[in-house]
């Protein structure tokens, strides 16, 4: 499938950041806002929303880090990258913010919620995340129970418009 060159705007619920394309809504996981990438389109059957994967970054977050699951990295083809630990890129404070506005966004635009409320809210560590590098549930992945290798990390699944 085709190939662009996204500017990541912002992250969606699930790990996935947005871009667009000729106005079109472009969901990619492993980027950060404030990155340039290199996508390839992997799903276009919907007229204002496709999905891509990483290609390469052109141009960094200051917040990327190097993942803390080296089979989740956007340098592993990405028909082999393993699922989970979405965030394992971003420096752990910055997830904390992401976070946050993914919330704040949420409560906003679906609980037609505004004001102090919303505004004060915070995501927040608990003992242990910094020392762990995570928030809580992220390096839960899912894993396959293989005969020679034992337990590794599933890729993603290919969606059928890029088989």
């Amino acid at each position: 499938m085709a190939t662009h060159e996204l500017d990541i705007t912002t992250m969606a619920h699930g790990g996935s950041g947005i871009g667009r394309v000729d106005g079109r809504v472009v969901f990619t996981p492993g980027v950060i806002p404030g990155e340039v990438v290199e996508v390839e389109i992997v799903e276009d059957s919907k007229k204002s929303l496709w999905r891509a994967q990483p290609l390469r970054v052109l141009s960094p977050s200051p917040h990327r880090i190097p993942h803390i699951w080296p089979e989740a990295d956007i340098e592993r083809p990405w028909a082999t990258r393993a699922g989970g630990a979405d965030y394992g890129h971003i420096e752990l404070s910055h997830q904390r913010t992401l976070k946050t506005d993914i919330l704040r966004d949420a409560l906003r635009r679906f609980g037609g919620l505004s004001g102090d409320l919303v505004d004060s809210l915070e995501v927040q560590g608990v003992p242990g995340d910094d020392e762990k590098r995570a928030l809580p549930g992220e390096p839960e992945s899912p894993c396959t129970l293989t005969p020679k290798a034992g337990l590794v990390p599933t890729p993603r699944k290919a969606t059928p418009s890029s088989r």
